[in-house]
């Protein structure tokens, strides 16, 4: 039998067998369930405890920019026990400390620390929050050290620059913000891929297959309509797909390339 001959028997057999045609689409319906998860593109509202120890109002101020961020879902909490069982359960992605004489320690002109807990297990998402978290800290700070200065008589403006005399400014080119679609998604789909091809490899071929006249033939043969419906999904995903969510757009080349290359 010819090559084009086993490739329809092939086919036949996924006709025949609805769970081998469920095989054949298995990579693509998990990579759209895993996907959807990203679709808000960005972290958003991960859930954070707060300890307020001090209960000043420098720590109510400190806990209402919390509450603003956008990456943060502020929760209270009474003390550290309910924060490290929170850890614990994956109730909290972080916590932020305010401790006791945080306030009095700032108006003697000594320098309060504000402990901040990250889950270390999610790196990207514990980055996040920390930056958040640095950026609030950072920015009370300086206003802090600039009303000291409008009350020793300088004017708003100059206490503002003297208070942050050096400041980043970010210009995003592309991506301003980390687009957890764009980035997750590249890596996910060749993972799925992988994996159904094979479980399509050990239930492609029937029993008895090494008596069969051209057991070489016969493999590639039917070989060729996994192959092909992975390459066409391959071409749609990372030629179409990926640059529509802002991924960067690779060399048709590499793509064919590494495509080949994970079905060899």
């Amino acid at each position: 039998m010819s090559l084009l001959g086993w490739a329809w028997q092939e086919l036949r057999r996924w006709r025949a067998t609805p769970m081998r045609f469920a095989l054949a689409f298995a990579p693509l319906v998990a990579t759209a369930l895993c996907l959807a998860v990203y679709t808000s593109r960005t972290v958003r509202a991960m859930p954070v405890a707060v300890l307020d120890q001090d209960h000043s109002a420098l720590s109510r101020t400190i806990v209402r920019d919390l509450s603003a961020a956008p990456q943060m879902r502020i929760e209270t909490v009474s003390d550290l026990a309910e924060v490290h069982a929170g850890f614990r359960q994956g109730r909290f992605r972080a916590a932020a400390i305010l401790p006791d004489g945080m306030d009095q320690a700032v108006r003697l002109g000594r320098t309060a620390n504000v402990v901040f807990w990250r889950d270390a297990t999610n790196p990207m998402a514990a980055n996040q929050l920390y930056s958040a978290m640095a950026t609030i800290v950072a920015t009370e700070g300086a206003r802090l050290v600039a009303g000291r200065l409008v009350a020793g008589g300088l004017a708003l403006s100059q206490a503002k620059e003297m208070a942050m005399p050096l400041r980043t400014d970010p210009r995003p080119f592309s991506n301003p913000f980390f687009d957890y679609l764009a980035n997750f998604a590249p890596g996910l789909f060749p993972m799925f891929l992988q994996m159904a091809l094979m479980l399509a490899a050990g239930s492609m071929l029937p029993r008895g297959w090494k008596a069969s006249e051209s057991p070489l033939t016969e493999i590639v043969g039917r070989a060729i309509p996994w192959v092909g419906l992975y390459t066409v999904a391959a071409a749609v995903f990372y030629g179409l797909l990926m640059p529509s969510w802002g991924a960067p757009i690779p060399h048709p080349l590499a793509v064919l390339a590494l495509v080949l290359l994970l079905f060899f």
